[in-house]
């Protein structure tokens, strides 16, 4: 977009399926290298009737079908970026948070017994949302 601000989309997958990403950075160094901190937003369309082994709040283990419900998120990270190689291609540490915009329940149980809180809480720290830590590899298309 310009020597400082770049706009970044694409598909990922992550422990709540498959995922879309689009977004913003301000680089502080022009030609997008250095610090940079962005914003974006990202969409997961949840996965829908798969079995989990559960605990249930009988104390026994079954295996239940649930719905892992679509999750909207805004995430807000801070950004190094270092050269790889002679072109175009970078290498990046990126610390961030991401919060979650989706109202409703983050999962819907479709068969069993009720399931523990150990159970839901495990279900419900695995969805979209929370701290931000990662390292990648950027190519770069000229």
């Amino acid at each position: 977009m310009s020597k400082n601000i770049s706009i970044d989309a694409g598909p990922g997958t992550g422990t709540w399926g498959d995922k879309v990403y689009a977004g913003v950075k301000y680089y502080l160094k022009p030609c997008h290298r250095g610090f940079a901190f962005g914003t974006g937003l990202t969409y997961c369309p949840g996965v829908y009737h798969h079995w989990y082994n559960v605990k249930t709040i009988y104390g026994n283990t079954e295996n239940a079908k649930f719905n892992k419900n679509p999750q909207a998120n805004i995430l807000f990270a801070a950004y190094k970026y270092w050269n790889l190689g002679k072109k175009y291609n970078r290498v990046y540490a990126e610390l961030g948070y991401s919060v979650r915009l989706t109202a409703g329940s983050k999962f819907t149980q479709l068969s069993g017994y009720p399931i523990s809180d150990r159970s839901a809480n495990s279900f419900n720290s695995n969805a979209p949302g929370g701290p931000i830590l990662a390292i990648g590899i950027s190519f770069g298309v000229h």
